[in-house]
């Protein structure tokens, strides 16, 4: 094949290859922005609901407050207040987080157990037998 041949098919090789690694980028950033975008509105809904918790609260313990938290202008003792309240609220959430992260795994593992045990414990006999009767 004349050298002029090898060079323009290495060519269409390169070619490809970045038209398909420009594609690959692409979808990454699609995955990539649509990710953000789910962050974002969980993020979002979170901080409402935090705000709609907190008018409620405030309502409720200082109702002489809720102008100031409408207005954002919250005393600075309150603020400290309720982000000692927030840090707490962090911590329950991650530590029943991890609790149902621990259920999960559980009900998962019994039930591939429940459903893997006989064909495994069946396989491991079968070996062990093949081996005994070798031996």
């Amino acid at each position: 094949m004349p050298r002029g041949r090898l060079n323009a098919s290495r060519k269409a090789k390169q070619e490809a290859a970045r038209a398909k690694h420009a594609a690959e980028e692409a979808a990454w950033a699609e995955r990539n922005r649509k990710a953000q975008e789910r962050d974002n509105a969980r993020e979002e809904s979170r901080h409402a609901a935090m705000d709609a918790a907190m008018a409620a609260a405030i309502s409720i313990h200082r109702p002489g407050l809720e102008a100031a938290h409408a207005d954002n202008s919250l005393p600075e003792w309150f603020d400290r207040l309720l982000d000692r309240c927030l840090s707490k609220a962090y911590e329950g959430a991650r530590e029943a987080a991890e609790e149902a992260e621990r259920r999960a795994y559980d009900a998962t593992f019994n039930e591939i157990y429940a459903t893997t045990l006989s064909d495994l414990l069946a396989k491991a006999l079968a070996e062990y037998d093949e081996n005994d009767t070798a031996g």
